[in-house]
């Protein structure tokens, strides 16, 4: 009797899983390459157009002519080819002419940069130094440590009141060396000889006398800045404290201009 019941209940549900409609599966949705909409055309913009305007125009020989200006004694057929193999003549031509010419007046008013001035002048592939007393880069470098982390105006303030404290200028650098900064260090109270009148950070006044004891000591030097590679100069520079990666790379940038790559 209970194996009849069991039978019968079983039947009666594949009955009823039989009569129930399956509910309907729903469709993926294929997406096909070419169903694929294009994409719009993008037209391309010069940076910097060079714009058809006589008023900007300008020769080659004048461009030439504004190159002599600015070079002591150059011969008129001095060559205006840099070590890399381009002409000088023809990227001050670019950039006189270039975005409606607006870099014109001002190109003609200062010149090219001073370092391919330099270069065709003396033949020499960079600028590093260039002052005869050997301490152009210690002033580079101390300029650039007063600067670390502040505006242009706050910088140039802490410049100007530093330079007052060893006796010399914007315009005259020439008393700022190693040895007056080692002196004032030696014979004086450093916090209120030369942090507090300058107004440099602890950090900052140990930085610049660190850098006053490595020229000092040999370690670094105008001739061993302009001879080294990028590369030694950022090991030798990164040597001291407070200098980083930031002070290298306006050191190199600003100050130390090659007129070739390497």
């Amino acid at each position: 009797m209970m194996m009849r019941q069991t039978r019968a209940s079983t039947m009666a549900a594949r009955a009823v899983a039989a009569s129930v409609t399956p509910s309907p599966k729903k469709k993926q949705k294929v997406h096909h390459a070419s169903a694929a909409p294009s994409s719009p055309q993008v037209k391309q913009r010069t940076l910097f157009p060079i714009e058809e305007d006589n008023n900007n125009t300008i020769t080659r020989e004048e461009i030439q002519n504004l190159i002599r200006s600015h070079i002591p004694n150059a011969s008129d057929d001095m060559s205006t080819e840099t070590l890399d193999g381009w002409c000088l003549v023809d990227a001050l031509s670019h950039c006189m002419q270039a975005s409606n010419g607006i870099l014109k007046d001002l190109i003609k008013e200062h010149g090219p940069p001073k370092c391919y001035l330099k270069y065709f002048e003396t033949g020499k592939t960079n600028t590093r130094g260039g002052c005869e007393d050997g301490y152009q880069s210690f002033r580079s470098l101390c300029r650039i440590v007063a600067g670390q982390q502040l505006a242009g105006s706050a910088a140039n303030t802490i410049w100007g009141r530093f330079l007052e404290v060893v006796g010399a200028s914007k315009n005259d650098t020439t008393n700022l060396t190693p040895q007056a900064i080692l002196s004032i260090v030696r014979d004086n109270d450093i916090e209120g000889d030369l942090r507090a009148p300058s107004g440099l950070s602890n950090a900052k006044c140990r930085c610049i006398i660190a850098l006053s004891e490595a020229f000092e000591g040999g370690e670094l030097s105008d001739d061993i800045l302009t001879s080294a590679s990028d590369e030694e100069v950022s090991l030798k520079l990164n040597n001291v404290k407070g200098i980083g990666p930031w002070s290298v790379d306006m050191f190199l940038l600003f100050e130390c201009p090659l007129v070739t790559s390497r």
